[in-house]
């Protein structure tokens, strides 16, 4: 679905999210400042929508902030008993880089497939979601190199920008999405995440 966002570039959405029927949300690139408060704790936070062309060549250019091993949370939220989480923690961002290239296709089409990488046990506090709506987005006490990326990358940062997950909107799953998850997480040695630890 190609938007016609008034940019000089039309902004092409990926295939897994739409905005629905009732939704006011026109989808364009951008970018918005935020705090996540969580109990007593307030994280910085960005949050992107990139045109599906662009979408996987910005999420693995934001990886590139992390410098050592990261931990890896495979989401896939296809409702009720079918939703699971795989984790794979301490993974060479190399390592991740070269089977993420193996699985774009689920990433950026798949409305059900989301991916959080973390920095690892002993690091500063830093995620980066390529989530299920399509939506990048970071939580970092320093958001400077992610902020870099998105300006590399001609993303201008908007204070009113909105993401479609905002509004009513509709996830479509292709058609060998769970088989192409099982695959991604088998070839990255995922286990499932206990319930209870669950992100």
């Amino acid at each position: 679905m190609v938007v016609d966002s008034g940019d000089a570039q039309a902004f092409r959405l990926p295939r897994g999210i739409r905005p629905g029927p009732q939704s006011t949300v026109v989808p364009r690139e951008g970018y918005r400042h935020g705090v996540f408060k969580d109990g007593g704790r307030k994280v910085p936070m960005l949050a992107a929508t990139v045109s599906a062309e662009r979408l996987f060549e910005v999420f693995t250019d934001l990886l590139g902030a992390f410098t050592d091993t990261v931990d890896v949370y495979l989401q896939r939220h296809a409702g009720g008993e079918n939703s699971r989480e795989m984790l794979r923690e301490g993974v060479e961002l190399p390592v991740l880089l070269s089977h993420l290239y193996g699985a774009e296709d689920l990433l950026v089409d798949d409305g059900a497939t989301g991916l959080v990488v973390c920095a690892s046990h002993g690091q500063p506090m830093t995620e980066v979601h390529f989530d299920d709506h399509k939506a990048l987005i970071v939580y970092a006490y320093n958001l400077t190199p992610f902020m870099e990326v998105l300006e590399e990358h001609q993303i201008r940062r908007d204070p009113g920008h909105r993401l479609i997950l905002e509004e009513q909107h509709i996830h479509l799953e292709i058609p060998d999405g769970e088989s192409a998850f099982d695959q991604f997480a088998c070839e990255l040695s995922m286990m499932p995440v206990p319930e209870k630890v669950r992100r």
